[in-house]
């Protein structure tokens, strides 16, 4: 799946991005760099585990997506009066055709 891809390319520049901030973090203390350049990595890692949360979304909206068409029976035989009644819907039987 192509969104597994994604996640898994993402969580590789995460990775990266979190050494190198390691690595900025321990050069600061040193006084060898700019602190700008620890904010801005900071802000990189930030904004790829955000990204890898969005790619994880995905690839659950694609699951159930593909789950979808074999619970939607399930969900019409437990509906009464157009309102779901959750408790009992997973325990119904399988409509035979």
């Amino acid at each position: 799946m192509q969104a597994e891809g994604q996640l898994a390319r993402d969580e590789a520049f995460l990775k990266n991005a979190e050494s190198d901030l390691a690595l900025y973090k321990q050069l600061i203390a040193q006084d060898s760099i700019a602190a700008q350049q620890v904010t801005t990595q900071d802000s990189l890692v930030k904004q790829y585990r955000g990204v890898i949360e969005t790619d994880k979304g995905q690839i659950a909206n694609a699951n159930f997506s593909l789950f979808m068409p074999a619970l939607s029976p399930r969900l019409q035989d437990a509906s009464v009066c157009g309102k779901l009644i959750p408790a009992i819907w997973f325990r119904l039987p399988t409509p035979t055709v």
